[in-house]
């Protein structure tokens, strides 16, 4: 049973290191309580600090009774715990009573904060595996003595290095080609303890022998297997750059409320964790020295009985930091926003439940040195393609930089839902505000208080998760200037601070005119210093359906501030159909606000498509799509009368007393219409007769208990033979009458085969009506016979 104690503070005192680890996955799971209710909990932190909670964020624990109790830095409880709104008015006062004492977050800033005054430089440094060229990196599968992987030892070297969706793929794909990591993989071995020795929770909350797993492992790889570790030192500095260990079963960051023994993962080194007690420290083999790792879980989901794969968005994620990227999510485990989904480094990793990672933004790839950002000039209009596009000329965004200090700038980029970015929750512009403090990135701080270094600015102000989709600009919202909100601030003076205070000032250089184009790419305008602005009050125009020849009208109204050049109209496309009441319009008249026609009068029976462009030097290019649909009217021709000679038994015709078209109609549909639907009336099936009669091959007069085998009311004249199921009449069988709906004409259906026509006479089907009858004969080969009879109405 884990047990859980905030004794954190000694712990981040002593400590040299930081454990670079995955953000818990976020939802809940439900357990029933002794008293019957059912509580909500919830996994918070990672790997470095963890500890479930309830749903609004009230620290909990398992007691000895099985109950989750509430827990407070004096110490556990024995309050049974119970979902926000299901408290009592007494478990409320104590939770009040409690204050910051049992809130997760205030705890972990409270305790946390000790963590900068304890801080010391690292004793050793580990190498970063290289971010170019072909890289290849060993992963060791291991098991437990008491918990066994679920797969094949192939299916994990195609998980990581093969197909469109494999790991190896998605690195190729982020540095388009530049960095090419081969996963060597090793096992599967079996660790001499179970899964609780190794990830089991220490008083400090944190797993107690990762690193003795890790150690451990490359010790049975080096004893199994013709491991050659010098292949893993890419750079030749005498240390392989890291070594990663998949572990069977599910991980603590997506488990830890059903199985908190499992492993957290993280990326860490033996040297640092020997420090914290765990593991024998650096292992050298054969002169390469082993020292920084990353863990991660072989099966994805909450429960241990899963035999999926876990997604590649956790090895993605971890091995990041092992070529350089720290955690842009809150470290410090407060309930401020990073960067969510939109960034690996944050809660991206979990897209498609981790099979379909977040490709890297613009400022992660020009961390590692794939593309370069681009200085946008003032006054310009830009057009940015589609980011992530698998291609360099794709990967284009701007970088827009403060007056006061180079390290702070905010990265502009075109993001829409494609490849590694399907599963983004918004389309659109991103704009991220980046404060580089080389300290902040080398202590994995980077958007713990006070201020946040690199964070996303929503464009609808709300930094949250639940609110993603309204993130990027471009569509509702078009402009990030110093006066929107959010509004372009600043953070760092003309110096570097290692805490910067913000409040300093604002960028200065507004960007306008963010618009979203049908071709993926997006326009915006770059620092206009005129103050020019034109507001156009529609996107599309569509005129739906127009008779031949008519016209329709819509009208659109533009509005100017501080325009001083004309503005031109044009339509493209199928123009011939489209027309403006005006092409061009002066400075004054836009300022002043004016309206124009659009005019859309068909010559053609179909669909219609044109462009509208509106054109100012001073603003960006619009267009507006066009559409419409040219139709005829209404036209109905009188029908002669329906008589016998338009009916028959094989089909219909129709005669018009008007045979004339309007010009220009080239077909017309005849659609029919009758006073009554067609009825089912009766049916039998004789093939049971077989086995009613319970004879084969055999004659069995039936004239005297004809009834068991025809329908109620059914009658023979003469006799009335089975033969191998199939009725064998001498003489006719009668139907009951059946009704005719009050119809005039009507058509009978009647499906049926005869057999064995050529040795025997072949039955013949009458149909009577008061009117007329009609009789066919039948055939071995048709099935539906039809008669069309006149009767009384």
């Amino acid at each position: 049973m884990r047990k859980t104690v905030f004794i954190l503070l000694a712990f981040l005192i002593s400590s040299t290191s930081r454990i670079w680890a995955i953000p818990a996955q976020k939802g809940f799971l439900t357990s029933i309580q002794s008293d019957g209710t059912t509580l909500l909990i919830q996994a918070l932190g990672d790997e470095f600090f963890h500890s479930l909670a309830t749903d609004d964020g009230l620290i909990v624990v398992l007691n000895e009774t099985g109950d989750y109790c509430y827990y407070t830095l004096e110490g556990p409880t024995q309050i049974i715990a119970h979902n926000k709104h299901e408290r009592s008015l007494d478990e409320q006062r104590l939770v009040e009573e409690m204050g910051e004492n049992i809130r997760f977050f205030d705890v972990q800033t409270t305790v946390m904060s000790q963590k900068i005054v304890a801080h010391v430089e690292q004793a050793i440094q580990a190498s970063q595996v290289p971010n170019v060229g072909k890289v290849r990196v060993p992963i060791i599968v291991v098991e437990f003595a008491d918990k066994k992987v679920s797969n094949p030892i192939d299916a994990f070297s195609n998980h990581y290095n093969q197909g469109a969706n494999s790991a190896r793929q998605y690195f190729i794909d982020q540095s388009n080609g530049k960095f090419e990591p081969q996963f060597d993989v090793f096992g599967v071995y079996e660790l001499s303890e179970n899964r609780e020795a190794y990830g089991g929770n220490n008083l400090n909350g944190s797993d107690k022998g990762v690193a003795k797993m890790v150690a451990e492992a490359c010790d049975l790889a080096k004893q199994n297997s013709d491991i050659n570790w010098a292949n893993y030192d890419n750079n030749g500095d005498g240390i392989c750059d890291v070594v990663m260990v998949v572990f069977a079963g599910v991980g603590e960051a997506q488990a830890a409320a059903t199985v908190p023994n499992a492993i957290w993962p993280c990326q860490w080194t033996l040297a640092d964790a020997a420090t914290m007690g765990d593991g024998p420290g650096m292992k050298d083999y054969d002169g390469i020295t082993v020292n920084k790792f990353a863990v991660f879980n072989e099966v994805q989901g909450r429960f241990d009985t899963n035999t999926v794969l876990d997604g590649i968005g956790t090895f993605c994620h971890e091995f990041s930091h092992c070529l350089g990227l720290p955690d842009f999510y809150m470290t410090t485990y407060g309930a401020e926003y990073g960067m969510g989904t939109w960034s690996l480094m944050d809660y991206g990793c979990y897209n498609n439940n981790g099979n379909t990672p977040v490709g890297y933004n613009a400022y992660e790839k020009s961390f590692f040195g794939w593309i370069e950002l681009v200085t946008p000039q003032p006054d310009t209009e830009y057009r940015l393609p589609v980011f992530n596009g698998k291609t360099i000329t794709s990967d284009w965004a701007m970088k827009v930089e403060s007056p006061l200090n180079a390290n702070e700038y905010y990265v502009i980029e075109n993001r829409r839902r494609q490849g590694w970015d399907s599963y983004i929750s918004d389309e659109g512009v991103m704009i991220t505000h980046v404060t580089y403090v080389p300290a902040r990135w080398k202590e994995n701080s980077v958007n713990n208080y006070p201020v946040k270094l690199m964070t996303i600015m929503p464009a609808d102000n709300v930094a949250s998760r639940t609110t993603e989709n309204a993130d990027l600009f471009g569509k509702e919202y078009h402009e990030f200037t110093d006066d929107t909100n959010p509004a372009a601030t600043l953070n760092l003076g003309a110096n570097i601070e290692h805490n910067p205070s913000g409040n300093r000032g604002f960028l200065g250089k507004p960007i306008t005119d963010i618009y979203l184009n049908d071709d993926g790419s997006a326009t915006l305008r770059f620092c206009d210093k005129s103050g020019a602005k034109l507001a156009i009050d529609a996107k599309k125009l569509d005129f739906g359906n127009v008779y031949y020849d008519e016209e329709s009208t819509q009208t659109i109204t533009l509005k100017g501030e501080n325009i001083t050049s004309a503005t031109t109209l044009s339509i493209s496309g199928d123009d011939a159909h489209f027309k403006l009441s005006t092409n061009t319009l002066t400075a004054d008249e836009v300022n002043g606000g004016v309206s124009v026609d659009v005019t859309f009068s068909p010559h053609q029976f179909c669909d219609l498509n044109a462009v509208l462009t509106i054109t100012n030097p001073q603003r960006r290019t619009v267009e507006i799509p066009l559409k419409g649909r040219g139709v005829v009217k209404a036209y109905l021709p009188e029908l002669k009368d329906v008589d016998a000679s338009t009916i028959t038994e094989s089909g219909f015709k129709v005669e018009w007393t008007d045979r004339t078209l309007p010009v220009g109609i080239k077909n017309y549909s005849l659609r029919l219409t009758s006073d009554i639907s067609p009825k089912h009336v009766n049916s039998y099936d004789f093939t049971a007769l077989k086995t009613q009669a319970n004879y084969k091959g055999e004659l069995v007069d039936c004239l005297k208990k004809y009834s068991q085998f025809l329908p109620e009311g059914w009658t023979v004249t003469k006799a009335l033979f089975i033969w191998d199921g199939h009725i064998v009449p001498f003489g006719p069988v009668t139907t009951t009458p059946m009704p005719t709906f009050g119809a005039k004409k009507i058509s009978v259906v009647v499906h049926g085969q005869s057999l064995n026509e050529e040795e025997y006479t072949a039955a013949t089907l009458t149909v009577k009506t008061s009117k007329e009858s009609k009789t066919k004969k039948m055939t071995s080969t048709a099935k539906n016979y039809v008669y069309v009879l006149d009767c009384d109405s």
